[in-house]
């Protein structure tokens, strides 16, 4: 297992690097990400403390021989794996959005949360923080499993929100919530312009932790995405076949992060 950041890295809070936006990803129908060719993925340790690996396997990994693992210290840990590729995109305009996981040590509860960083209106003015929308796992009905790759269709999926939409320049309240779960097709009937956030608070994402318990250990790959009249892309996390330094990092506004963790979500 080779670190992707360190652990002393780990224990930043507002000053934490985020290496979302290192570089577009290129077209292709398939996208290797590893340590030494990022394609546009970073990593943050957004809370807490915990670490983010590229690792070989666990067990036969659905694609290649490897995958991203993230793994949480403690119960405030919350470690995030993400990509700005696509700003901009809008929910109706996807056809395609699944990935798979494996916990090698968790609590039978939950696995990775797929998360967008959301504007609920792309057609207004309003680019200011408003929130992640998250799709968990175990809201399919389907038990997460240790010792297993899964797949989850998170197109099909439940969703709920955790910040306040603005829709027309205007704050509506909060409909989705982790009590009141929305399909993709109820946040396009609320929220019809709704889409990834442009600007530097972009984010498809995928994240563990904030409130569960230490010591969770989990790896995810083969996340594919397809918009109408495109491809569906779908990223296969790879390891090194040596360990390399960390790549450079582009550091986040500090204003933007200390949006990101002060609106932090609480995940399960």
């Amino acid at each position: 297992m080779q670190m992707y950041f360190a652990r002393s890295l780990a224990r930043m809070s507002v000053a934490a690097i985020l290496v979302f936006g290192l570089g577009n990803v290129a077209s292709a129908a398939m996208i290797v990400v590893s340590p030494s060719q990022p394609n546009g993925w970073g990593g943050l340790v957004e809370t807490g403390s915990g670490s983010i690996d590229y690792v070989a396997g666990p067990g036969t990994p659905p694609l290649g021989t490897g995958s991203v693992q993230l793994t949480l210290d403690d119960p405030t840990s919350g470690v995030i794996v993400g990509t700005q590729a696509f700003s901009g995109v809008r929910l109706d305009s996807l056809t395609t959005l699944s990935y798979q996981t494996y916990n090698t040590t968790g609590n039978n509860l939950v696995a990775s949360a797929l998360q967008f960083n959301l504007d609920y209106d792309l057609t207004d003015a309003n680019t200011n923080w408003q929130g992640r929308l998250v799709f968990e796992p175990y809201l399919t009905g389907v038990p997460v499993v240790d010792g297993t790759w899964q797949t989850w269709d998170a197109l099909a999926g439940q969703w709920w929100s955790t910040g306040t939409p603005v829709v027309g320049d205007t704050a509506v309240a909060q409909t989705c919530t982790q009590a009141n779960t929305c399909t993709i097709a109820d946040i396009l009937t609320l929220y019809p312009n709704a889409g990834v956030q442009t600007g530097p608070l972009s984010g498809v994402l995928f994240k563990a932790g904030s409130g569960w318990l230490a010591g969770y250990t989990g790896s995810l790959d083969a996340f594919s995405i397809g918009q109408a009249g495109g491809d569906v892309t779908t990223f296969d996390f790879e390891p090194d076949s040596a360990p390399i330094p960390v790549p450079p990092t582009l550091p986040l506004m500090a204003a933007a992060l200390g949006v990101l963790m002060a609106t932090r979500s609480r995940v399960r």
